[in-house]
């Protein structure tokens, strides 16, 4: 029979709610040795933040990105225990992307795990500068906005190429506050971001070298299946850049819709977003409306596209 064809993606932060991931973890065993694996090493209580909150603990960066990826994780595998075909391809978001590593056989799941932790601590504390999100704006116009809100000595520039529809750009303040008013000149409607920094842009480089430290005692393996980096939005195998890959996607903007119209060229029609949420579901949905899209982020959806993935591989055998 054929393979089917399919692409996994694994959210950012900003998907995260309280709750995610609760009866994935209550009826697997498996998710529950992958929950009690990452308290173990975050060494804060990751399962109470998850099912029972707070918000404002689950929503700091350092809390939501292990959090966030222990159940990324723990969907994938809910999903995989349940279909014929692995994808064929994998990317994630951001932080996202430490779930593709790890479900592309490229991490081991601790070091996934410690990583994220310390990618998370060193985020949290880069506390310089803020995002905004600039909605039905050209690349062109995006660009023209950083470019003359620029402040003298400031920096701001793209951070997340979501869609064809929406861009974030991060920088400093100041230079974040002037593209608020430039933005209301040209028309564009922008929307201020709750985070803690200026997350992908090199007001981040301070995080590189200090991550780096973290990142040199990782082994990163050939990869079983091919990863779309956020970094450049084409294919990678090879082993040997994935070190280098995610320092710089620190200080260097998420080229997701590039990503997503790569796949989309190479004939990718099923998008699989795993993990709470359907942020990037909507993004795939609104720019290629004839595509299949399924969201996995509990035991139903899980058991849904399972059921959709393996019928399709029978259709097209």
């Amino acid at each position: 029979m054929n393979k089917t064809e399919y692409v996994i993606m694994f959210p950012g932060q900003g998907s995260q709610h309280i709750g995610m991931g609760q009866d994935a973890y209550k009826n697997s065993e498996i998710v529950k040795y992958i929950y009690e694996t990452a308290e173990s090493i975050v060494n804060f209580p990751l399962k109470k933040y998850m099912f029972e909150g707070p918000e404002e603990k689950l929503k700091q960066t350092n809390i939501t990105q292990p959090c966030l990826l222990t159940s990324n994780i723990s969907l994938y595998e809910t999903l995989m225990h349940k279909v014929s075909d692995e994808p064929s391809y994998i990317c994630g978001h951001s932080a996202g992307e430490y779930a593709a590593l790890y479900a592309a056989g490229v991490l081991s799941l601790e070091d996934s795990l410690k990583l994220i932790m310390h990618r998370g601590k060193l985020m949290h504390l880069a506390t310089k500068g803020s995002m905004l999100a600039v909605l039905n704006a050209t690349d062109e116009e995006v660009t023209m906005l950083c470019e003359k809100s620029l402040v003298t000595g400031g920096t701001l520039s793209p951070a997340n190429w979501n869609s064809k529809h929406q861009t974030v750009i991060s920088g400093d303040i100041h230079s974040i506050e002037k593209a608020l008013d430039l933005a209301f000149e040209m028309d564009i409607t922008v929307i201020p971001l709750s985070v803690s920094g200026a997350f992908h842009s090199n007001l981040m480089s301070s995080v590189v070298s200090q991550f780096s430290e973290y990142v040199e005692e990782v082994e990163f393996k050939s990869s079983k299946i091919p990863i779309i980096p956020n970094v450049t939005a084409q294919p990678m195998e090879n082993s040997e850049t994935w070190e280098s890959l995610i320092l710089k996607q620190l200080v260097s903007p998420v080229k997701w819709k590039q990503t997503i119209k790569y796949l989309y060229e190479k004939g990718i029609r099923t998008f699989v977003e795993v993990g709470p949420g359907n942020v990037l579901s909507k993004l795939v949905s609104k720019d290629y409306p004839d595509v299949s899209v399924l969201n996995v982020n509990d035991i139903n959806t899980a058991n849904n596209a399972a059921l959709f993935l393996n019928e399709k591989k029978f259709q097209i055998s």
